[in-house]
């Protein structure tokens, strides 16, 4: 090294400067700003069916439920991955993130103590709802809005206690294990959840579980081809899921 210059010599040889060209970092990071009309990849409505939440490439919105009206409010805000969302009122919406390495559980209100609503507020408040070293996804609230099923890990099956201030409590494990039950449904009196699950023969069956954890599952569609996407009715005296047993046509079946 001579003045600014770098130099190479080699035995028996002069020495010559080696010559550089290095691009200068950007002071600051460079920001895009894009419009997207369409292709989002999960959207919520909430329970008195005003408003949705949109989930695109990571970030998340609200919106009135009116294809006139085009405002929407960016919830989330950060440059994370926020996805799962689910509303626990019409005013509070939970959702996971990647803020802290693993997708944790966060929820976002207002913190305006004038305007309460997601989409009416300009000020929003984001908070970390669970802090454990495993990703939890399929966040799902019961009809009561009291209780929340989730997958924590790569197949647990978890449910809990909430309360309208987003505490959990009460939280025991249904499942548990590398066989992650999916699609859960909750029955329409909050007492039990309708999933999806792989049997020992890699089979999804639909299964039927007493949340309150005291008993085990109840395979209710039992037959050797794929059973997925199960729905209560109304008044929980049906279940309706959608098997590959008739020609491998996908038809919806009831139990």
């Amino acid at each position: 090294e001579r003045g600014v210059n770098l130099y190479l010599q080699k035995e028996g040889e002069r020495a010559r400067v080696i010559d550089l060209n290095i691009n200068a970092d950007y002071r600051f990071d460079p920001k895009e700003h894009k419009t997207y009309s369409s292709d989002i990849n999960e959207y919520k409505i909430s329970p008195n069916g005003k408003l949705v939440a949109l989930q695109i490439h990571g970030e998340i919105f609200v919106k009135e439920l009116d294809k006139e009206k085009k405002r929407s409010v960016d919830v989330s805000g950060n440059s994370y991955r926020d996805k799962d969302m689910a509303w626990l009122n019409d005013s509070v919406l939970l959702f996971t993130s990647d803020r802290e390495g693993q997708y944790d559980i966060y929820m976002v209100s207002s913190s305006d103590p004038d305007k309460h609503g997601l989409f009416e507020s300009l000020k929003h408040q984001v908070s970390r709802v669970t802090q454990t070293s495993q990703d939890e996804s399929s966040l799902n609230i019961s009809p009561d809005g009291k209780q929340i099923a989730y997958i924590r890990g790569r197949g647990d099956l978890v449910v809990a206690n909430i309360s309208a201030s987003g505490v959990f409590s009460n939280e025991r494990i249904l499942v548990s294990g590398w066989n992650e039950p999916s699609q859960l449904a909750w029955s329409p009196d909050s007492r039990y959840l309708a999933y999806s699950q792989e049997d020992l023969t890699f089979n999804p069956e639909v299964y039927i579980h007493a949340v309150d954890g005291k008993s085990d599952p109840v395979n209710v569609s039992m037959h050797p081809r794929g059973d997925y996407s199960p729905v209560w009715s109304a008044d929980g005296s049906k279940l309706g899921f959608i098997p590959s047993r008739n020609n491998d046509d996908n038809d919806v079946w009831f139990v």
